[in-house]
């Protein structure tokens, strides 16, 4: 089981890293957000978006982790990290529960499983 759960044994996330570099770049050279030109206020309103979607897709994969035991979960999650930063930049709790939600993630049970579980049997 150890062997799954080691990043090289899931070949997909490799594949998804190469696949997405450059929609990251992108993303990150349209938000400036490594160039150090966006301000504070800004920076925490990129964060709170990304919290938005975080905080649907992460209790998702939590669940189907806990099914399938696959990837090395506790180490991937990010939602626990953004909420500490956005504690920092004044973002707390109580703001956070206001925020929106991103409404149009797709289902993870078919997808992940069909990505990650090499005993079932890929069809075109």
């Amino acid at each position: 089981m150890a062997d799954r759960c080691s990043l090289d044994a899931v070949p997909v996330l490799s594949r998804l890293r190469a696949e997405t570099r450059d929609l990251h770049a992108s993303a990150e050279s349209t938000l400036s957000i490594s160039d150090g030109d966006l301000g504070a206020a800004a920076y925490t309103t990129v964060l709170e978006r990304w919290y938005g979607f975080l905080a649907v897709l992460e209790p998702r994969l939590t669940t189907w982790h806990r099914a399938h035991h696959v990837l090395d979960w506790e180490r991937r999650g990010k939602l626990l990290l953004l909420e500490a930063d956005l504690d920092v930049l004044g973002t707390d709790r109580l703001a956070r529960w206001w925020l929106p939600r991103c409404p149009h993630i797709p289902g993870i049970e078919g997808t992940a499983t069909r990505c990650f579980d090499p005993s079932i049997t890929k069809t075109g």
